[in-house]
């Protein structure tokens, strides 16, 4: 853990293969156990002792390497079940011809299991190893070998997955639904059979700590756990083999992001991400956050200020053009595509030649052969982009700067982009930025922030623009897109986006209605788009964890979070009960409407 992760440029664990090197993995460990034993006793004999505890009293666990034994614990009693799971997962397996490490009962009251230890590389590793050294055939040789293994694990048949939702959860059917996968299932599926938790020995794999089961879970969840693990082992390994030529290769890049949202699930759970999130916030790595800090170490000031700040200079006069295609490049143009239109997007990957991001044809880096200097300006978005400078700098192109992910850019007067509706703030020879910078010393902030989905449009909503108008110079209200409502509530609207979004901008008080991006609407992405003093939120979110971590940001950037009681009598819950109530009373009716 990191006391002040804002100002890591390393993470620690980029450091474990040069302490081991050096033999000085054991004096750098995370904590030491002293043992002073009573005198005329032995000291114990284990070398290593590696603690799970932030799996919570069911998966807590202590695993202690011994001299000749690896010894797995239950830290609470309740975890004794999951070693009873896991001793039981493991006899089934191999019961079944899968090669496992042998395991037993260390005493009666069954909280230890006790293995064999075994000196041999993991599967991870002689993966790793192949893609390392290039070798692609004996690569995809040893991971259909893993996949047939995979495939003899239980017995499968051909239905539909529904994953699981809290109980309780609002609109929990319909998110399953809308999350539901059908395909061919695993009686019983072992989502531990990956190549992180196998010896590869004699020539086969041989597997061990299957600790985790699922019943009736998709058969390509599982095979897709096996594909992504050897990327998380071997970041490098995307530079050899691109993820997208092996997903490909075994059929599921077409069933990606539904697999990895399931992988996500299971992950998330294990972790205890809903307990763990602001601990983790406070003391953990950010990742965006630690490359920006190594940026300012490896640059000049004036190259730092080139590449990584003023990304948008010469954005507005030249042709933009985007250098990859992954997750960098889909959330530069949810942010900034419209204040900043794309004219092209470059990747290194053929595969992907030909193909539209957002609309924008991918091409070849040689398309910018065709381009003159100072006709474009190139904005790289891969989070390794050192081998793409380098490449640029090779054909002898400067004109590039770097996105940074983590990043909140200065943009153009984006609220009064278009026509400032806000009367009180004109006068004559006024421009609308001279406007936008004015202040009412009347009033507690200068821009405001609403976000929401407005449906069936009513006197609440009014209500909370008018108060939020009152407080601040300029309103900016976001409205959730009709795909946006059906992904993250489950539901869909009555009135559709168009509709809502133009009702919303026709409120006196609003003086701008825009669209909140799909995948990146949180209150972080908002403020790095409008750089607001303040968000307004309704009272029923004044306790929600989630909201008052993202006020937390809010005020570390010198903003904040307000939040407005809503109008009782009136809500879009109430009115859609009303609806459904008297559609039911209607269908009850034998009676034919006049």
């Amino acid at each position: 853990v990191y006391g002040s992760p804002d100002t890591v440029f390393l993470e620690e664990q980029h450091l474990y293969k040069t302490l081991v090197r050096n033999g000085l993995l054991h004096t750098l460990a995370n904590a030491f156990l002293i043992e002073i034993p009573p005198e005329g006793m032995q000291a114990d004999d284990a070398l290593q002792i590696t603690a799970s505890l932030q799996r919570g009293h069911e998966n807590a666990s202590i695993t202690i390497v011994r001299p000749e034994t690896v010894e797995k614990n239950a830290v609470f009693s309740e975890g004794k079940k999951r070693l009873s799971v896991l001793y039981a997962n493991m006899q089934a397996l191999s019961a079944r011809g899968i090669a496992t490490v042998p395991i037993r009962w260390k005493n009666d009251e069954k909280d230890t299991l006790v293995m064999p230890r075994i000196e041999a590389p993991t599967g991870e590793q002689v993966l790793g190893r192949l893609l390392a050294d290039g070798d692609k055939d004996a690569f995809f040789e040893k991971m259909e070998e893993f996949r047939e293994i995979i495939l003899s694990s239980s017995d499968t048949y051909e239905g539909t997955y529904l994953p699981p939702f809290e109980k309780g959860k609002k609109n929990a059917a319909a998110l399953q639904q809308e999350h539901s996968y059908t395909g061919k299932l695993f009686k019983k599926a072992y989502l531990e059979l990956v190549p992180q938790n196998a010896f590869y020995m004699d020539g086969r794999f041989v597997f061990f700590d299957q600790e985790f089961c699922e019943e009736d879970y998709p058969v390509n969840g599982v095979i897709n756990r096996m594909l992504s693990v050897i990327y998380y082992g071997f970041p490098e390994a995307a530079k050899v083999l691109p993820p997208e030529e092996v997903f490909r290769h075994f059929g599921l890049l077409d069933e990606r992001p539904k697999l990895q949202e399931l992988e996500w699930r299971f992950l998330s759970g294990l972790r205890n991400d809903k307990i763990l999130t602001d601990y983790r916030r406070l003391h953990m790595t950010n990742a965006n956050v630690v490359n920006a800090n190594r940026q300012r170490m490896n640059f000049s000031t004036d190259d730092y200020q080139r590449l990584f700040v003023d990304i948008f200079e010469h954005a507005d006069s030249r042709r933009l053009v985007l250098f990859g295609s992954g997750a960098f490049a889909r959330q530069f143009l949810a942010l900034y595509g419209k204040d900043y239109p794309v004219s092209i997007i470059l990747d290194n990957n053929k595969s992907r030649w030909g193909q539209e991001l957002n609309g924008i044809t991918i091409k070849s880096p040689d398309a910018l052969k065709d381009m003159g200097h100072g006709e474009y300006k190139v904005i790289i978005c891969i989070k390794n982009y050192l081998s793409v400078m380098k490449q640029l700098e090779t054909m002898g192109i400067r004109e590039y700067s770097i996105y940074d992910a983590g990043k909140a850019y200065k943009l153009p007067a984006h609220p009064v982009r278009d026509a400032l509706q806000c009367e009180s703030l004109q006068a004559p020879g006024q421009t609308a930025e001279d406007r936008y910078s004015f202040h009412d010393p009347a009033k507690k902030y200068h821009i405001g922030y609403i976000a929401g989905v407005f449906d069936l449009y009513h006197i609440g909503h009014l209500n909370m623009f008018r108060r939020a108008r009152e407080q601040c110079d300029y309103l900016i209200v976001g409205v959730v897109s009709d795909e946006g409502v059906k992904r993250f509530k489950g539901t869909q609207t009555f009135v559709p986006f168009a509709e809502r979004i133009e009702m919303v901008r026709s409120c006196r008080y609003v003086d701008e209605a825009v669209e909140i991006p799909l995948m990146f609407g949180g209150t972080e992405d908002a403020w790095r788009l409008y750089h607001f003093d303040v968000q307004f939120s309704g009272s029923d979110y004044i306790n929600d964890a989630n909201w008052l971590r993202e006020k937390d940001f809010l005020e570390k950037h010198g903003a904040t979070m307000e939040f407005f009681p809503y109008t009782k009598s009136t809500s879009s819950t109430k009115i859609k009960k009303l609806i459904d109530e008297k559609i039911v009373e209607f269908e009850g009716n034998t009676e034919k409407p006049e």
